[in-house]
Protein backbone atom coordinates (compact mmCIF):
# COMPACT_ATOMS: atom_id res chain seq x y z
CA UNK A 1 0.00 0.00 0.00
CA UNK A 2 1.55 3.68 -0.90
CA UNK A 3 2.29 6.07 1.74
CA UNK A 4 -1.03 7.97 2.67
CA UNK A 5 -3.31 5.92 0.31
CA UNK A 6 -6.86 5.51 2.10
CA UNK A 7 -8.01 1.64 2.42
CA UNK A 8 -10.64 2.48 0.10
CA UNK A 9 -8.73 3.04 -2.77
CA UNK A 10 -6.01 0.16 -1.58
CA UNK A 11 -9.53 -2.14 -1.57
CA UNK A 12 -10.59 -0.48 -5.22
CA UNK A 13 -7.65 -1.07 -7.12
CA UNK A 14 -7.29 -4.97 -5.72
CA UNK A 15 -10.98 -5.26 -7.04
CA UNK A 16 -10.25 -3.94 -10.24
CA UNK A 17 -7.55 -6.15 -10.76
CA UNK A 18 -9.52 -9.07 -9.90
CA UNK A 19 -12.19 -8.10 -12.66
CA UNK A 20 -9.47 -8.66 -15.32
CA UNK A 21 -8.09 -11.41 -13.46
CA UNK A 22 -11.33 -13.54 -13.11
CA UNK A 23 -12.63 -12.51 -16.96
CA UNK A 24 -9.22 -13.85 -18.31
CA UNK A 25 -9.78 -17.50 -16.74
CA UNK A 26 -13.36 -17.70 -17.70
CA UNK A 27 -12.16 -16.91 -21.08
CA UNK A 28 -9.65 -19.20 -20.86
CA UNK A 29 -12.11 -21.72 -19.67
CA UNK A 30 -14.17 -21.27 -23.07
CA UNK A 31 -13.84 -24.44 -25.45
CA UNK A 32 -13.46 -21.81 -28.39
CA UNK A 33 -9.97 -20.23 -26.32
CA UNK A 34 -8.39 -23.65 -26.77
CA UNK A 35 -5.90 -23.50 -29.43
CA UNK A 36 -5.71 -26.04 -32.27
CA UNK A 37 -2.79 -29.07 -32.70
CA UNK A 38 -1.16 -26.64 -35.53
CA UNK A 39 -0.66 -22.75 -36.02
CA UNK A 40 1.48 -21.42 -38.62
CA UNK A 41 3.38 -18.50 -38.65
CA UNK A 42 4.02 -16.67 -41.62
CA UNK A 43 7.19 -14.99 -43.08
CA UNK A 44 9.70 -14.65 -45.61
CA UNK A 45 13.03 -15.90 -45.75
CA UNK A 46 15.33 -14.14 -43.65
CA UNK A 47 12.15 -14.10 -40.94
CA UNK A 48 12.10 -17.96 -41.26
CA UNK A 49 16.37 -17.98 -40.72
CA UNK A 50 15.72 -15.50 -37.88
CA UNK A 51 13.44 -17.24 -36.25
CA UNK A 52 15.29 -20.82 -36.19
CA UNK A 53 18.35 -19.53 -35.31
CA UNK A 54 17.42 -17.27 -32.62
CA UNK A 55 14.96 -19.56 -31.25
CA UNK A 56 12.45 -17.07 -30.54
CA UNK A 57 9.17 -15.60 -32.32
CA UNK A 58 9.09 -11.25 -32.78
CA UNK A 59 6.25 -9.82 -31.87
CA UNK A 60 5.72 -6.05 -32.86
CA UNK A 61 4.49 -3.56 -31.10
CA UNK A 62 1.01 -2.93 -31.98
CA UNK A 63 0.78 0.97 -33.89
CA UNK A 64 3.40 -0.75 -36.15
CA UNK A 65 1.62 -3.87 -37.27
CA UNK A 66 0.36 -3.99 -40.85
CA UNK A 67 -3.13 -3.20 -40.75
CA UNK A 68 -2.92 -0.03 -38.69
CA UNK A 69 -6.56 -0.03 -39.03
CA UNK A 70 -7.92 -2.70 -37.25
CA UNK A 71 -7.30 -0.85 -33.90
CA UNK A 72 -9.55 1.79 -34.83
CA UNK A 73 -12.21 -0.91 -35.86
CA UNK A 74 -12.26 -2.45 -32.47
CA UNK A 75 -11.88 0.87 -30.96
CA UNK A 76 -15.31 1.95 -33.10
CA UNK A 77 -16.59 -0.62 -31.16
CA UNK A 78 -16.27 0.23 -28.14
CA UNK A 79 -17.39 3.99 -29.14
CA UNK A 80 -20.61 3.02 -29.96
CA UNK A 81 -21.11 1.39 -27.00
CA UNK A 82 -20.40 4.32 -24.86
CA UNK A 83 -22.76 6.11 -26.93
CA UNK A 84 -25.76 3.30 -26.38
CA UNK A 85 -24.93 3.57 -22.50
CA UNK A 86 -25.20 7.33 -22.09
CA UNK A 87 -28.69 7.29 -23.55
CA UNK A 88 -29.33 4.72 -21.22
CA UNK A 89 -28.66 6.25 -18.05
CA UNK A 90 -29.03 9.52 -15.72
CA UNK A 91 -26.27 8.30 -13.03
CA UNK A 92 -23.75 11.68 -13.21
CA UNK A 93 -20.99 9.17 -11.82
CA UNK A 94 -21.06 6.58 -15.04
CA UNK A 95 -21.57 9.39 -17.46
CA UNK A 96 -17.87 11.00 -15.95
CA UNK A 97 -16.73 7.21 -16.49
CA UNK A 98 -17.92 6.57 -20.18
CA UNK A 99 -16.86 10.55 -20.84
CA UNK A 100 -13.23 9.31 -19.50
CA UNK A 101 -12.71 6.23 -20.97
CA UNK A 102 -13.90 7.82 -24.76
CA UNK A 103 -11.15 10.41 -23.97
CA UNK A 104 -8.20 7.82 -23.52
CA UNK A 105 -9.53 6.22 -26.98
CA UNK A 106 -7.62 8.57 -28.88
CA UNK A 107 -4.23 7.59 -27.73
CA UNK A 108 -1.73 5.17 -29.99
CA UNK A 109 -1.40 2.90 -26.88
CA UNK A 110 -4.04 3.06 -24.36
CA UNK A 111 -4.00 2.84 -20.86
CA UNK A 112 -0.65 2.66 -18.79
CA UNK A 113 0.46 -0.65 -21.32
CA UNK A 114 2.09 -0.80 -24.52
CA UNK A 115 1.51 -4.61 -26.68
CA UNK A 116 3.18 -6.64 -28.56
CA UNK A 117 1.73 -9.09 -30.89
CA UNK A 118 3.34 -12.31 -32.66
CA UNK A 119 0.70 -13.85 -35.20
CA UNK A 120 -0.46 -17.34 -35.62
CA UNK A 121 -3.29 -18.73 -38.20
CA UNK A 122 -4.54 -22.12 -38.38
CA UNK A 123 -4.66 -22.20 -42.11
CA UNK A 124 -0.97 -23.16 -43.27
CA UNK A 125 -1.76 -22.42 -47.40
CA UNK A 126 -3.57 -18.98 -47.74
CA UNK A 127 -3.37 -17.23 -50.85
CA UNK A 128 -3.56 -13.37 -48.77
CA UNK A 129 -0.96 -14.56 -46.34
CA UNK A 130 1.16 -15.24 -49.14
CA UNK A 131 0.69 -12.21 -50.98
CA UNK A 132 1.07 -10.48 -47.07
CA UNK A 133 4.26 -12.01 -46.21
CA UNK A 134 6.03 -14.11 -48.59
CA UNK A 135 7.48 -11.15 -51.00
CA UNK A 136 10.51 -12.70 -52.48
CA UNK A 137 9.63 -16.86 -51.42
CA UNK A 138 7.25 -16.91 -48.23
CA UNK A 139 7.20 -19.83 -45.46
CA UNK A 140 4.48 -21.12 -42.98
CA UNK A 141 6.36 -22.55 -40.25
CA UNK A 142 4.04 -24.99 -38.33
CA UNK A 143 3.67 -24.82 -34.34
CA UNK A 144 2.75 -26.87 -31.55
CA UNK A 145 1.33 -24.15 -29.17
CA UNK A 146 0.48 -26.78 -26.38
CA UNK A 147 4.14 -26.99 -26.45
CA UNK A 148 4.81 -23.22 -26.16
CA UNK A 149 7.13 -22.36 -23.40
CA UNK A 150 4.62 -20.65 -20.98
CA UNK A 151 1.84 -21.45 -22.45
CA UNK A 152 -0.23 -22.83 -19.16
CA UNK A 153 -0.64 -20.52 -16.07
CA UNK A 154 1.24 -22.25 -13.75
CA UNK A 155 4.45 -21.76 -16.47
CA UNK A 156 3.86 -18.14 -16.64
CA UNK A 157 2.12 -17.00 -13.15
CA UNK A 158 3.19 -13.44 -14.26
CA UNK A 159 1.16 -13.56 -17.92
CA UNK A 160 4.38 -12.76 -19.62
CA UNK A 161 2.41 -13.79 -23.16
CA UNK A 162 -1.18 -14.52 -23.67
CA UNK A 163 -2.18 -17.04 -26.53
CA UNK A 164 -5.65 -15.00 -27.65
CA UNK A 165 -7.79 -16.49 -30.68
CA UNK A 166 -8.65 -13.60 -32.63
CA UNK A 167 -12.78 -12.68 -32.66
CA UNK A 168 -14.08 -11.47 -36.08
CA UNK A 169 -17.85 -11.92 -35.31
CA UNK A 170 -19.51 -8.61 -34.38
CA UNK A 171 -22.12 -9.44 -32.69
CA UNK A 172 -19.52 -11.38 -30.65
CA UNK A 173 -17.53 -8.49 -30.52
CA UNK A 174 -20.01 -6.49 -29.13
CA UNK A 175 -21.19 -8.94 -26.37
CA UNK A 176 -18.13 -9.57 -25.16
CA UNK A 177 -17.51 -5.65 -24.67
CA UNK A 178 -20.95 -5.42 -22.79
CA UNK A 179 -19.79 -8.16 -20.33
CA UNK A 180 -16.41 -6.39 -19.27
CA UNK A 181 -17.96 -3.03 -19.19
CA UNK A 182 -20.61 -4.19 -16.94
CA UNK A 183 -18.36 -5.25 -14.59
CA UNK A 184 -16.89 -1.84 -13.82
CA UNK A 185 -20.23 -0.15 -14.07
CA UNK A 186 -21.18 -1.88 -10.96
CA UNK A 187 -18.31 -1.03 -9.02
CA UNK A 188 -19.38 2.32 -9.81
CA UNK A 189 -22.96 2.39 -9.13
CA UNK A 190 -22.85 0.61 -5.72
CA UNK A 191 -19.34 1.15 -4.82
CA UNK A 192 -19.01 4.79 -3.86
CA UNK A 193 -20.18 5.23 -0.70
CA UNK A 194 -19.39 6.98 2.91
CA UNK A 195 -16.14 5.67 3.03
CA UNK A 196 -14.98 7.01 -0.25
CA UNK A 197 -13.90 10.74 0.34
CA UNK A 198 -13.12 11.33 -2.76
CA UNK A 199 -15.35 10.25 -5.90
CA UNK A 200 -13.56 11.90 -8.39
CA UNK A 201 -10.36 9.60 -7.90
CA UNK A 202 -12.74 6.64 -7.82
CA UNK A 203 -13.68 7.01 -10.60
CA UNK A 204 -10.59 8.06 -12.41
CA UNK A 205 -8.93 4.74 -11.18
CA UNK A 206 -11.86 2.50 -12.55
CA UNK A 207 -11.59 4.42 -16.10
CA UNK A 208 -7.74 3.79 -15.90
CA UNK A 209 -7.68 -0.28 -15.09
CA UNK A 210 -10.72 -0.56 -17.56
CA UNK A 211 -9.04 1.37 -20.08
CA UNK A 212 -5.59 -0.85 -19.51
CA UNK A 213 -7.42 -4.28 -19.04
CA UNK A 214 -9.48 -3.88 -21.97
CA UNK A 215 -7.20 -2.86 -24.59
CA UNK A 216 -6.10 -6.39 -24.02
CA UNK A 217 -8.99 -7.74 -26.08
CA UNK A 218 -9.15 -5.12 -28.05
CA UNK A 219 -6.19 -6.26 -30.14
CA UNK A 220 -7.48 -9.59 -30.10
CA UNK A 221 -10.69 -8.18 -33.05
CA UNK A 222 -10.66 -7.83 -36.39
CA UNK A 223 -13.23 -6.98 -38.99
CA UNK A 224 -14.96 -10.25 -40.38
CA UNK A 225 -13.66 -9.50 -43.72
CA UNK A 226 -10.72 -11.61 -42.38
CA UNK A 227 -12.45 -13.88 -40.92
CA UNK A 228 -10.38 -16.55 -43.53
CA UNK A 229 -7.40 -15.98 -41.37
CA UNK A 230 -8.28 -17.88 -38.47
CA UNK A 231 -5.67 -16.08 -36.56
CA UNK A 232 -4.64 -16.27 -32.92
CA UNK A 233 -2.07 -14.27 -31.25
CA UNK A 234 0.48 -14.03 -29.16
CA UNK A 235 -0.10 -10.80 -27.08
CA UNK A 236 3.06 -9.64 -24.57
CA UNK A 237 2.28 -6.38 -22.67
CA UNK A 238 4.17 -4.15 -20.53
CA UNK A 239 3.70 -0.70 -18.45
CA UNK A 240 5.25 2.16 -20.41
CA UNK A 241 7.44 3.77 -19.45
CA UNK A 242 9.20 1.10 -16.97
CA UNK A 243 12.78 -0.08 -17.38
CA UNK A 244 11.97 -3.39 -18.24
CA UNK A 245 10.24 -2.48 -20.96
CA UNK A 246 13.48 -1.06 -22.97
CA UNK A 247 15.19 -3.57 -21.19
CA UNK A 248 13.53 -6.26 -23.40
CA UNK A 249 12.62 -4.34 -26.39
CA UNK A 250 14.73 -3.99 -29.79
CA UNK A 251 14.16 -1.97 -33.06
CA UNK A 252 14.15 -2.96 -36.92
CA UNK A 253 13.93 -0.51 -39.78
CA UNK A 254 10.40 -0.64 -41.38
CA UNK A 255 8.91 1.67 -44.35
CA UNK A 256 10.14 4.83 -43.13
CA UNK A 257 10.13 4.24 -39.51
CA UNK A 258 11.87 2.17 -36.71
CA UNK A 259 9.91 -0.80 -35.61
CA UNK A 260 9.78 -1.69 -32.09
CA UNK A 261 9.46 -5.92 -31.34
CA UNK A 262 10.43 -7.95 -28.80
CA UNK A 263 11.31 -11.84 -28.65
CA UNK A 264 9.16 -14.79 -27.20
CA UNK A 265 10.46 -17.50 -25.96
CA UNK A 266 8.37 -19.65 -27.51
CA UNK A 267 10.44 -22.87 -26.98
CA UNK A 268 9.08 -26.69 -26.38
CA UNK A 269 8.10 -26.65 -22.40
CA UNK A 270 8.77 -30.45 -22.93
CA UNK A 271 11.94 -30.53 -23.51
CA UNK A 272 14.28 -30.05 -20.86
CA UNK A 273 17.66 -27.63 -21.03
CA UNK A 274 20.55 -26.78 -22.18
CA UNK A 275 19.14 -27.60 -25.68
CA UNK A 276 15.71 -26.70 -25.81
CA UNK A 277 14.20 -26.17 -29.28
CA UNK A 278 10.84 -24.42 -31.01
CA UNK A 279 7.93 -26.59 -31.29
CA UNK A 280 7.95 -27.04 -35.12
CA UNK A 281 5.79 -29.47 -36.29
CA UNK A 282 6.51 -28.68 -40.31
CA UNK A 283 7.36 -26.16 -42.37
CA UNK A 284 5.55 -24.62 -45.47
CA UNK A 285 7.12 -23.41 -48.90
CA UNK A 286 5.05 -21.20 -50.24
CA UNK A 287 4.69 -20.43 -54.41
CA UNK A 288 8.02 -20.24 -55.38
CA UNK A 289 10.06 -20.03 -58.74
CA UNK A 290 12.48 -22.69 -57.42
CA UNK A 291 10.24 -25.02 -55.59
CA UNK A 292 13.15 -27.74 -55.21
CA UNK A 293 16.26 -25.39 -54.90
CA UNK A 294 13.90 -23.71 -51.58
CA UNK A 295 12.91 -27.32 -50.56
CA UNK A 296 17.21 -28.48 -50.20
CA UNK A 297 17.76 -25.55 -48.74
CA UNK A 298 15.51 -25.59 -45.90
CA UNK A 299 15.96 -29.73 -45.69
CA UNK A 300 19.81 -28.50 -45.13
CA UNK A 301 19.27 -25.28 -42.93
CA UNK A 302 17.06 -27.08 -40.49
CA UNK A 303 19.32 -30.55 -40.44
CA UNK A 304 22.42 -28.15 -39.35
CA UNK A 305 20.18 -26.45 -36.77
CA UNK A 306 19.52 -29.52 -35.01
CA UNK A 307 15.90 -30.12 -36.61
CA UNK A 308 15.48 -33.22 -37.80
CA UNK A 309 12.57 -35.39 -39.43
CA UNK A 310 10.79 -32.16 -40.13
CA UNK A 311 8.59 -32.65 -42.68
CA UNK A 312 8.80 -29.57 -46.07
CA UNK A 313 6.00 -29.51 -47.83
CA UNK A 314 5.10 -26.93 -50.69
CA UNK A 315 2.17 -25.04 -51.12
CA UNK A 316 -0.63 -25.99 -53.96
CA UNK A 317 -1.49 -22.61 -55.01
CA UNK A 318 0.34 -22.13 -58.55
CA UNK A 319 2.89 -19.01 -58.73
CA UNK A 320 1.77 -16.19 -60.76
Amino acid sequence: MAEDEPLWEEELKKNLVEINDVFVKEQKGDKTSVPPEQLYHYTNIAGLQGIIQSSRLWATNTPFLNDAGEHRYACSLLRDLLKERRSQTNNEDLLTFYNEIEASLNAINLGVYTHFIACLCTERDLLSQWRAYGAGGGYAIGFDPLKFNGHTYAQNPQRQYELHRVIYEPTQQKSFLRKFLKRYEDFIEIGIDSKVNDPERYIDLCSIYFVSDVDDWLISFKNSAFAEENEWRLIVRRRKGENRLFESVRFRAGKGTLVPYCELDVTNSTVAAPAPTLPITEIMIGPSPAPDLANEGIQMFMQAMGYNDIPVIHSSIPLR
